[in-house]
């Protein structure tokens, strides 16, 4: 429960808190239009606009080309 209604970047905020909290990390941060998925020991990333999307992982930086879509192998898994 809130007590008041947030802004977006107070919203982001929060949930990158209690995301935190309960042991959730983010994949790779990525911009609008780009999503970003795990499958066992790869990164599965989504471009779905008509520009270049780069999305930062944890050890390296990822260009996805306009409306495609790159598996990258990440470390240590």
């Amino acid at each position: 429960y809130l007590g008041w209604h947030p802004n977006g970047e107070q919203a982001e905020a929060l949930l990158a808190h209690l995301a935190a909290q309960a042991g959730v990390h983010s994949l790779a941060s990525v911009p609008d239009g780009l999503i970003a998925s795990r499958r066992g020991s790869y990164l599965i990333l989504l471009n779905f606009t008509e520009e270049p999307l780069v999305a930062t992982d944890h050890e390296q930086t990822i260009e996805v080309g306009s409306r495609d879509v790159k598996v990258v192998k990440v470390s240590g898994s």
